[in-house]
């Protein structure tokens, strides 16, 4: 657990700090400090590289959320779009004219609305 509030804390705090490589840093000070200093000394690239991939692991994560979120918000668009042009007799170019989708990103709902 101390090892873990280390490693938090140099990635937290790497900028104010001048951390410049925070994992590195984590392990020394936790060696240093006789935080699982014969473990880390043997095993310290190892536990590196597992911090690494659950780094890795959560920016995948938030990279997917973002890109989900922007998929539904182009499928919300796109069903704004369509319900336009349904009740209020709109083209598909008055209806985001209305919406106010710039012209620069009409042709991929166009596109969109063409295999729905």
């Amino acid at each position: 657990m101390q090892f873990i509030e280390l490693v938090r804390y140099a990635h937290d705090n790497a900028e104010k700090e001048h951390i410049e490589r925070p994992l590195d840093w984590a392990v020394k000070e936790a060696i240093r400090r006789g935080i699982l200093p014969e473990y880390l000394e043997r095993k310290a690239s190892e536990v590196m590289n597992m911090l690494d991939m659950e780094y890795d692991y959560e920016l995948d994560l938030t990279t997917r959320w973002e890109e989900g979120h922007e998929s539904g918000l182009k499928e919300g668009l796109l069903k704004s779009i369509q319900n336009l042009m349904e009740s209020l007799k709109m083209s598909d170019t008055e209806a985001m004219a209305v919406l106010k989708i710039p012209e620069c990103e009409r042709g991929k709902y166009v596109e969109m609305m063409g295999q729905h």
